[in-house]
């Protein structure tokens, strides 16, 4: 019986804290998808307006670090949870007032 091959490849990447090495499965090589990261988390930022380093205007690119589970556990002081609360709003013209609409 043939084995199988599995629809993706393991790759070792790197924490961005402490180097230590991450397993992380890719299937394609589509850059806009986001693949699995084993003990750890991937993080993407597609820039800031503040920022002087990263700030792709005219470009649709982001930057991805890849954080493991323990340097999350080492730095969770410093981590801010948010909800992702999303509400929709209406900008009235006459008045110059935004109003908050249902969810």
């Amino acid at each position: 019986m043939k084995k199988e091959k599995p629809p993706y490849k393991i790759v070792d990447e790197k924490c961005f804290i402490c180097n230590k090495s991450l397993k992380r499965e890719i299937s394609s090589s589509d850059p806009n998808t986001i693949w699995p990261v084993y003990d750890g988390i991937s993080f993407r930022a597609t820039g800031n307006y503040g920022s002087t380093v990263f700030d792709p205007i005219t470009d649709d690119g982001f930057l991805e670090i890849l954080i493991c589970d323990e340097c999350i556990k080492k730095k969770s002081k410093q981590i801010k949870r948010v909800r992702n609360i999303q509400t929709k709003t209406e900008y009235k013209y006459e008045t110059g007032t935004f109003k908050e609409l249902g969810q």
